[in-house]
């Protein structure tokens, strides 16, 4: 259901090109925390941890999150 992390829409999500307005808070709050980290100038190595961390996260919660991962990936 999810995307591989190598896909760059990952990237697009951590680093705010893309918008989305999550239904699950917890997620919205992850993602945020590292858009607003990366927003400080980021190198591509912080970029690539910002995406492992977000991917984790959608793995593990990936039954709660369906809604969300069909809104920003289409899947």
């Amino acid at each position: 259901m999810l995307p591989d992390k190598a896909d760059k829409r990952w990237e697009d999500l951590v680093t705010g090109k893309i918008k989305h307005e999550f239904k699950s808070v917890p997620a919205a709050m992850c993602v945020a925390r590292h858009v607003r980290a990366l927003a400080q100038g980021a190198d591509k190595s912080a970029v690539e941890k910002s995406v492992e961390d977000v991917y984790a996260f959608f793995i593990k919660y990936q039954p709660i999150l369906k809604e969300d991962i069909q809104a920003v990936f289409g899947r």
